[in-house]
């Protein structure tokens, strides 16, 4: 094969056509010779046939009157055919008779027993005959005669010669014809060649290859042209470009020179302004989530909250308080009628689902009190958001409907609703509002941070590991600072430790009311848990119970063994984020510099590059914080390596799944970080184990090996620079200086009493 691709297109089309017509003939002769030898030996046989059967009527009178002599004489009659060699003739019972031998023939073995038809061999063919009495037609004896293959191997002989000769004649005319017409096909191509080598020399793409039909050689052709039409065309346009390009160039390079020295000014002065101040990076707050506490200067309320669960009391209180207002707080709806009935309100924030009586209970015993109780604005505060359930609240007397978590956006248009509609209520009515009571019934809510506690000064770090536990941690912390502002970290921790307090027992009562078949239990439990976790940002953890609430209802425990798994392992990833923000915003009102910087060796070209890439992915990702990119590092760097030797485990052990798997998470990870070049030999890496064709696996995790190598150092930079960065602005301090907290955060509720 290798013989035949060097050769020329002309002699491949030549030898293709001929190898064809060879093998055509070949068929076509072997095919009719088989027939013509199958023949020549059919008439053979019919010959001897015939003739056996007249020398068998001659020798009836002979065998009849066992006159050997005269069948001897009768036997004689095949001299006149030269190829029979021998004739026997046998009597009734099988004994010779008479014979016949041609003169040449020595040695003639007779056969042993007379039989019918006739036998082919490789030098002689036999012919038996029987010999019937015409009177009774009973057999007196048997005819054999013996002939050579002499003539049949001549007539085979000439005809082999006709086949080779006439199969001689056609191959050259075939050869002829292919020689003269395989011109038509390889002429174009030659031509295509020769066009392509005087492009390449001359570099001028003007030349066309001529068209010489309408077939597929005709469209190569045109495509061709075309080909070099639009390599002529850019060419052109190229040209046209750069001298636009230069003119451009020199008129700009004439304006830059003028603003050169004015930028170098105006860096410098920013430079130093920089480091003069020690300018840090501040986190940019959102405006749409800023309220104005001037809001209950314009709009005063009095306001009841109605809620069991601490954590979403303490979110409302937040809200509230940034909005300006104070307000009381009940625990269910039993405390909010007595609460109503001792007090006018203008506004009541009932939460629909709470112990001894629900808020749905709760309004419609309160719109059965006289006027003016029941004029006070009832807005439901739940996390079902379906139109059924919202239909079901104002059936029940209900004013609005408010669902969890609660925005401020949300909360401040109701506020506003609500004192539209107690200005209609005071102008179209004279009542005095009554008296609040005394000797009312109070609820303490105390959350502190007292001055000697000592916030632990390490980060626990928050699992980057995926995407989804990024959004998380970027979710909650919106919710968090959307609830208590960014600047208010005590606050944030303050939210943090009631829902990791109050979420504790509920995410155990879950498996305790699998384990003792309690529906009811379980459906308060993941209520519950709803609401705290809707009210912090934690969504899916918020859908996750809602799901398991409404398995609860249904009284389908056994089905929710999966769901409480689920619960779980989403509560540990929302606690284990939480944490994380607890301890990050401590650690942000207490700052260690540290003296010494690590120094930074010389890099070679490509390694600054990617220190460089690395460095831009994880400060436009988390800022500069040290702190945290060092915790992100140490974690991905561990990762890795046991990422790195389950590849090699794979490998050794031909396990494409693994493989395919244990690439695709150092892929991932990697291209967080900014090693893209890691990434994209774990994505190649990672397409073989899927394709289950692992001969370069080897090869391709070496690569791997020595890519992480590079990064690992690249990484060890990066933390040392950001040290480096966060020291510059201080490095006139002689000692370390530590910010303490100084202050606690209190609040305690008091119902009829308000909570500022």
């Amino acid at each position: 094969m290798k013989a035949f691709a060097e050769l020329s297109i002309k002699r491949k089309l030549i030898l293709i056509t001929m190898l064809t017509n060879i093998v055509a003939l070949l068929v076509v002769s072997a095919f009719f010779a088989t027939y013509q030898v199958k023949s020549l030996r059919e008439a053979r046989a019919r010959h001897f046939g015939v003739l056996a059967h007249i020398v068998g009527i001659n020798t009836i009178v002979a065998l009849s009157t066992d006159d050997k002599d005269s069948a001897k004489q009768i036997l004689t009659a095949f001299h006149a055919q030269s190829d029979v060699t021998a004739a026997v003739l046998y009597n009734k019972y099988g004994d010779v008779f008479a014979q016949y031998r041609r003169e040449d023939v020595n040695i003639f073995s007779l056969p042993a027993m007379p039989d019918t038809g006739y036998h082919l061999s490789s030098n002689h063919v036999g012919w038996f005959e029987e010999i019937l009495d015409h009177s009774n037609k009973q057999r007196i004896g048997t005819l054999y005669i013996q002939s050579d293959l002499e003539g049949f191997n001549q007539l085979v002989k000439e005809y082999a010669g006709i086949i080779g000769v006439g199969l001689l004649i056609s191959l050259l005319l075939a050869w002829l014809l292919s020689a003269k017409l395989h011109t038509m096909i390889f002429r174009p191509l030659l031509l295509m060649v020769k066009t392509a080598d005087a492009v390449t020399q001359k570099s001028d793409y003007r030349i066309r290859v001529q068209r010489y039909g309408n077939d597929e050689l005709g469209t190569l052709v045109d495509a061709f042209n075309k080909m070099l039409v639009q390599i002529q065309n850019r060419d052109e346009k190229w040209a046209q470009d750069q001298a636009h390009l230069e003119e451009q160039v020199r008129l700009r390079t004439a304006q830059l020179a003028d603003i050169h020295s004015d930028l170098e000014e105006k860096v410098e002065h920013l430079q130093k302004a920089i480091e003069t101040a020690g300018v840090k990076r501040e986190r940019m707050e959102d405006t749409k989530t800023q309220m104005s506490t001037d809001l209950a200067k314009e709009h005063p309320l009095r306001i009841l909250l109605a809620e069991d669960n601490l954590t979403n009391q303490k979110v409302a209180v937040l809200l509230l308080k940034r909005l300006g207002y104070s307000t009381d707080i009940v625990e269910n709806g039993v405390e909010a009628v007595e609460a109503v009935v001792r007090q006018p309100y203008d506004v009541i924030l009932m939460d629909v689902q709470m112990p001894e009586m629900d808020g749905i209970e709760a309004t419609k015993r309160i719109r059965q009190c006289h006027f003016p109780v029941n004029s006070c604005y009832i807005m439901a505060m739940t996390a079902h958001a379906t139109s059924v359930y919202k239909n079901k609240c104002l059936e029940a007397g209900m004013d609005g409907y408010i669902t969890k978590p609660v925005r401020p956006n949300e909360l401040m248009d109701a506020l506003i609703r609500a004192f539209q509609h107690k200005s209609v209520i005071e102008h179209q009515s004279s009542m005095s509002h009554e008296q609040p009571l005394e000797n009312q019934n109070t609820i303490s809510l105390e959350v502190q941070e007292t001055e000697n506690s000592s916030p632990k000064t390490e980060l626990i770090p928050a699992p980057y590991n995926s995407i989804e536990s990024e959004a998380l941690l970027v979710q909650l912390r919106t919710a968090l600072y959307e609830l208590a502002g960014e600047d208010e970290p005590e606050i944030v921790n303050e939210l943090i430790k009631i829902y990791l307090s109050s979420s504790a027992e509920l995410t155990t009562n879950l498996p305790a009311a699998i384990a003792e078949q309690n529906p009811a239990k379980l459906e308060q439990a993941a209520q519950s848990l709803k609401s705290h976790s809707a009210s912090l940002g934690a969504t899916t953890l918020a859908e996750l119970c809602g799901q398991l609430e409404q398995q609860g209802r249904a009284g389908n425990t056994s089905d929710a063994v999966e769901t409480v798994q689920r619960v779980l392992s989403e509560y540990a990833l929302v606690s284990h984020q939480l944490s994380f923000i607890k301890h990050s915003t401590i650690q942000e009102t207490k700052k260690v510099i540290p003296v010494n910087s690590p120094p930074i060796t010389e890099e070679t070209e490509n390694l600054a590059w990617l220190v460089q890439e690395i460095k831009n992915t994880l400060t436009d990702f988390l800022g500069e914080e040290p702190e945290i990119i060092h915790d992100l590092v140490q974690t991905y760097r561990a990762d890795a390596k046991k990422l790195i030797n389950d590849l090699s485990e794979a490998t050794a052990q031909s396990d494409a799944n693994t493989l395919a798997q244990v690439a695709h998470s150092l892929k991932s990870s990697s291209a967080h970080l900014g090693a893209h070049q890691l990434a994209s030999l774990s994505f190649n890496l990672e397409k073989q184990g899927q394709t289950g064709d692992l001969t370069d696996a080897s090869a391709q995790l070496a690569q791997i090996e020595v890519e992480f190598s590079l990064v690992d150092i690249a990484l060890e930079r990066v933390c040392g620079s950001l040290n480096e960065i966060m020291l510059e602005p201080l490095m006139t301090k002689v000692a370390p200086v530590t910010v303490e907290p100084t202050h606690s955060v209190a609040y305690t509720n008091t119902a009829g009493k308000n909570v500022q």
